[in-house]
């Protein structure tokens, strides 16, 4: 049975990206040079959150998170806030520092597998862990969006709609 996932997706992208940005007039041997060079290095440098509250006749609580790296690009993510949820994005600041963030699969994994544990979950807020870890993930999809110049979207597979609704839950 042949396994796919987001990574290994976005890592096959990477050569077609850089295909595409070699822009037109190039020969095939250049292009070829680019898929197959080095690869920049990308690293986070940080992890930080903001807390959000609207009033719209309930208050309504988001963090946002913002993920910098070494080469100027920033992501961002959010999900709902308590001060539980930030403690957790703040305590997978520790496991991003230093890592690849277009390894977007590998390190959500890590950041769920410290959310639940080995043998199910570790802890009775393990659903809070599990939004902060969302929140940072798509952070992490807005940089590697960014880092190959291409919309999140496509990265994901394509577009699938031309119009979505929306709506808002309290």
């Amino acid at each position: 049975m042949l396994a796919f996932d987001r990574r290994h997706f976005l890592s096959s992208l990477t050569g077609a990206a850089g295909a595409m940005l070699v822009g037109p007039g190039r020969d095939r041997d250049s292009i070829h040079a680019a898929e197959t060079g080095p690869k920049p290095e990308i690293r986070i440098t940080d992890v930080k959150t903001a807390m959000l509250e609207v009033d719209w006749g309930w208050r309504r609580r988001w963090m946002l998170i913002r993920i910098d790296t070494d080469q100027g690009i920033s992501g961002y993510g959010d999900t709902w806030a308590n001060d539980a949820a930030r403690a957790h994005v703040l305590g997978y600041r520790q496991l991003l520092l230093g890592e690849d963030p277009t390894e977007v699969e590998r390190l959500f994994r890590r950041m769920m597998g410290r959310a639940y544990g080995v043998f199910g979950a570790a802890h009775f807020d393990g659903g809070v862990a599990a939004h902060a870890a969302s929140g940072v993930e798509t952070a992490l999809w807005d940089i590697a969006g960014k880092a190959v110049g291409a919309p999140v979207y496509k990265l994901l597979g394509g577009k699938h709609w031309d119009r979505v609704r929306l709506y808002c839950c309290v």
